[in-house]
């Protein structure tokens, strides 16, 4: 199965300067855990651009998304 996790890209960046740009480890640690399946990560906030040329070339079966909450 096609899998497309995705970061968001950052929508404050004050926010960015405190929390810092990290690893999506709760993305990877997700994608670790399912060896059998093709998986994608997508960090939007170093490639905000790609979401829609991701999708199209990937041709995702199933997206997660994460997110900050403070």
């Amino acid at each position: 199965m096609r899998i497309l996790l995705i970061q968001p890209p950052r929508w404050n960046e004050n926010l960015s300067i405190v929390i810092g740009d990290q690893e999506p480890l709760k993305l990877e640690i997700i994608a670790g855990i399912l060896p059998n399946h093709e998986i994608n990560l997508l960090d939007m906030r170093f490639e905000p651009e790609e979401l829609f040329h991701t999708i199209e070339s990937f041709n995702p079966q199933i997206v997660g998304i994460t997110g900050v909450t403070c």
